[in-house]
């Protein structure tokens, strides 16, 4: 960092050094998953969308959707998340696929052929 011309205090450079640990655990650990998957299919939440005609609730950030979306982000991994229909309550519910770096284009084509076969992302909720 000092050749940047960045300087930072003792318990910043162990923050920043607990981060970079961090961020090396979540590549090892998707590394290993890619050696035996393509891609991760999971839901976008894990509940519906809000209703516009409603106050928005605050966003929770323990469901294994948030966390999925998270480490993956911290890994630096791609991902997309698209419609898949509507729940019970007739709200959308949506997919999300996580790939190894450098797969943008496996995850769109997915993304693409599952919106050719479905009609999903073209349903609407009451409004």
């Amino acid at each position: 960092m000092a050749a940047l011309g960045v300087r930072l205090a003792a318990p910043h450079v162990e923050t920043l050094l607990d981060a970079l640990a961090t961020r090396d655990a979540a590549v090892a650990d998707f590394a290993r998953v890619f050696r035996g998957a393509d891609v991760i299919v999971t839901v976008s939440r894990t509940s519906t969308a809000p209703r516009l005609d409603q106050p928005r609730a605050p966003r929770s950030t323990d469901s294994i959707s948030d966390l999925l979306r998270a480490a993956a982000n911290l890994a630096g991994l791609p991902g997309v998340s698209f419609p898949c229909g509507l729940a019970t309550d007739g709200l959308p519910v949506g997919l999300q696929l996580i790939g190894p770096a450098r797969s943008e284009p496996l995850l769109l084509a997915i993304a693409s052929a599952y919106q050719r076969a479905t009609d999903h992302h073209l349903r609407r909720p009451p409004v």
